[in-house]
């Protein structure tokens, strides 16, 4: 071989490098099922619609809050954050002001900054 003829390729055939993960940073492995990849990616679909995507960064604290849930209530966490149009997770409280007036409440900012009680 001189040195202008490319390198062999690997007996078998070239190597064809792995796909990449379909989630990065990864969903920690309490949480990594199909209904929460679901939910999941339902999640990074609505913030993509609203030119939100969060950084890397921001989906590890997300996911790491998410996995302090549990799976059932982190999926519920997710599609209720999505109906109330929020950009960041937050934990629905549920109660008699339900929960976009909970939380709204605990922000310390009640409706139009009045408080709810």
């Amino acid at each position: 071989m001189t040195q202008h003829e490319p390198p062999l390729p690997p007996k078998g055939g070239p190597l064809v490098p792995p796909a990449p993960p379909e989630f990065d940073p990864p969903i920690p492995p309490a949480l990594d099922t199909p209904a929460f990849q679901d939910a999941w990616r339902f999640w990074l679909g609505h913030l993509k619609q609203k030119k939100k995507s969060p950084t890397a960064n921001a989906q590890t604290l997300q996911l790491s809050k998410l996995e302090k849930f549990g799976l059932a209530k982190a999926i519920e966490t997710l599609r209720t954050c999505v109906e109330k149009n929020w950009r960041g997770v937050y934990e629905a409280k549920t109660g008699e002001l339900g929960a976009s007036r909970t939380f709204a409440h605990e922000q310390g900012g009640g409706i139009k900054g009045k408080s709810l009680t």
